[in-house]
């Protein structure tokens, strides 16, 4: 009874956290309390709980563009010395390791209770500390600013640019941003001597396209965002990668040198994914498809037309069979490539036009001088960005219409995806000649005269691009590989009248004045092989090549059965033959220069 009197004369006063914080110091972590007895002086008892000082230094509202989450960072002093700055989540706190993030040498106090004060000390720090908002992303976004464009170091605002938000972005994502100032020169630098860079194609396909990537986002809200990408194709050395640099930087300040692209060929597939998403409604460079590598290039380069064509991404699961974050593409991308479309489908090129440049169609000296003055298109986009902020609901009446008209008048150039890829980049030189005109840099006969001049030369692209399409189609590919190995003779395709031997797997077929008969399996097989050869992938299975093969009239079907393929009498004996009509193998004769 005596000791339970004590006791109750015992209070506890307050409760607190100390740690030293200074180079030097023993830097551990104490938990006090501070006791007084009726008519004593207060005293303290302090019991360690860490050999580490976490001290606080930012609390941090993440925007990733999926969602928000919180971040802490805390700079870690242990030894008597700083051991860097870590983050953690509320997440990492409540854990059992609430220390994990840390570096292996910062231990709690294996005593109970130790671990829940540790979580303790590392919240309370944070009471009454308001959070600072960082975005990790790019594109447009709602802000107590009004709407606002992300962009590394300096964002856009209606009024103009902003240091005001926060952006983070890492490695070669870094690397887009907008520069300060704004050069009198600048105009000139992008209306003459950009124009004067190269051949119409180059000028006009990357204008079209850089200016049509900054209205993403209003046409994703349209219900018609682009869905294709864009190529530079042609032999090493033709300067693709220094012009697509030079697109790049009207975002940026990528190395002229193109020694960080912000996405390449020995990215995978996730990477690019995860860029195209973080990089939105702003151009995305995919560089060098290296011919010496044609096999991998050749699946991330199926993976990125598909997931790009269809602005879909792509499911995957994580350990626990859940579906993982879905990042949809959101950016608009562009490649460079020696050898493009290397096993890719006739849908998949559809979702693509390119840019052939071959040696002499880019002015070195114009190049040089644009490259040195490569700001100025960055100043020019900027304020091109601020317009479009200004415009936004102007822009969102217009738009569509736009689309559908001039998506109207492109019919006809071949594959309802090419006129689609028409439209959209003429949607972004008449943007971009609006902006000029309402800066008083165009009148409007000079906006009439150079979306007179891209339409035609978009028309004339489109064209351009079905005949490859053409060319890259299953049964174009599978025909073209049949006729060489006919002619090189590496397949045997023998008289039906011949006496036979059936069981004589060198032989892939029959022919007489009418059709081939071909055993599918073995001719697909040698197909598949001719084309691995070359390291290509052939791009459809075997039944969908018969089915190409029927829709285009190539073969002959039962009209009884519809199947693809038919019974031919051969020695006698009735067997299931793929029919390809006699003439499918004879040599078009070229018209192109008549």
């Amino acid at each position: 009874m005596a000791r339970k009197q004590a006791d109750e004369k015992l209070k506890l006063l307050a409760t607190q956290y100390i740690g030293n914080i200074e180079p030097g110091d023993d830097n551990i972590l104490y938990y006090r309390e501070i006791w007084q007895r009726e008519d004593a002086a207060p005293y303290a008892i302090d019991t360690a709980i860490a050999n580490h000082v976490p001290e606080p230094v930012e609390r941090r509202i993440v925007d990733d563009g999926l969602g928000e989450s919180e971040e802490l960072l805390y700079k870690v002093w242990c030894c008597g010395k700083s051991l860097g700055t870590f983050t953690l989540t509320k997440k990492d706190i409540l854990s059992a390791t609430p220390n994990l993030n840390f570096p292996a040498e910062c231990l709690i106090v294996n005593e109970p209770g130790a671990k829940a004060k540790y979580a303790e000390y590392l919240l309370s720090r944070w009471v009454g500390v308001e959070p600072k908002r960082e975005y990790r992303r790019i594109g447009y976004v709602d802000t107590a600013e009004g709407r606002a464009f992300l962009n590394g170091n300096r964002s856009v605002l209606a009024s103009g640019l902003t240091d005001k938000l926060s952006v983070n972005l890492v490695g070669q994502l870094a690397n887009y941003r907008f520069v300060e100032g704004k050069s009198p020169e600048r105009y000139e630098t992008l209306l003459t001597k950009f124009l004067a860079i190269g051949s119409a194609p180059l000028v006009f396909a990357s204008l079209g396209f850089v200016f049509l990537t900054a209205v993403n986002a209003l046409l994703r809200d349209l219900g018609i965002e682009p869905g294709f990408e864009l190529y530079y194709t042609g032999r090493s050395g033709v300067r693709k990668t220094a012009l697509a640099t030079v697109v790049l930087n009207f975002n940026g300040t990528f190395p002229m040198n193109g020694a960080s692209p912000p996405a390449s060929y020995r990215d995978t597939a996730n990477s690019i994914e995860r860029k195209a998403f973080v990089v939105d409604s702003a151009p995305l460079l995919l560089d060098d498809a290296d011919p010496d590598n044609r096999r991998n290039n050749s699946e991330v380069e199926k993976q990125v037309i598909r997931f790009i064509g269809n602005r879909a991404p792509r499911d995957r699961l994580d350990k626990n069979a859940q579906g993982k974050a879905a990042y949809v593409p959101r950016c608009g991308m562009f490649t460079t490539a020696e050898d493009a479309y290397s096993g890719i489908s006739e849908s998949g090129i559809a979702r693509t036009i390119a840019v052939e440049i071959k040696h002499g169609d880019i002015d070195l000296a114009a190049l040089a001088e644009v490259q040195a003055k490569n700001e100025h298109l960055n100043q020019c986009f900027a304020e091109y960005i601020q317009y479009i902020l200004q415009n936004w609901d102007a822009l969102k009446e217009t738009l569509k219409p736009l689309f559908l008209d001039l998506r109207a008048k492109a019919q006809g150039d071949g594959h309802g995806r090419t006129s689609e890829i028409t439209a959209y980049l003429q949607i972004g030189i008449t943007t971009m000649t609006d902006w000029l005109v309402s800066i008083g840099k165009f009148d409007k006969k000079q906006a009439a005269i150079m979306k007179e001049k891209s339409w035609c030369v978009f028309r004339k692209l489109a064209a351009q691009h079905q005949d490859r399409i053409i060319d890259e189609k299953p049964t174009t590919l599978f025909l073209n590989a049949v006729r060489e190995m006919r002619d090189r003779k590496t397949i045997r395709i023998v008289p039906v009248k011949q006496e036979n031997n059936l069981t004589n797997s060198s032989v892939v077929g029959f022919f007489d004045e009418k059709h081939f008969y071909f055993f599918a399996d073995s001719l697909y097989a040698e197909v598949r092989k001719f084309y691995a050869a070359q390291e290509r992938s052939f791009p459809v299975t075997l039944s969908a090549l018969q089915r190409h093969l029927r829709d285009e009239g190539l073969i002959a079907v039962n009209p009884k059965d519809k199947q693809n393929t038919r019974a031919k009498s051969i020695n006698g004996k009735l067997i299931r033959l793929l029919w390809l009509h006699a003439d499918a193998l004879d040599e078009k004769e070229d018209n192109s220069d008549e």
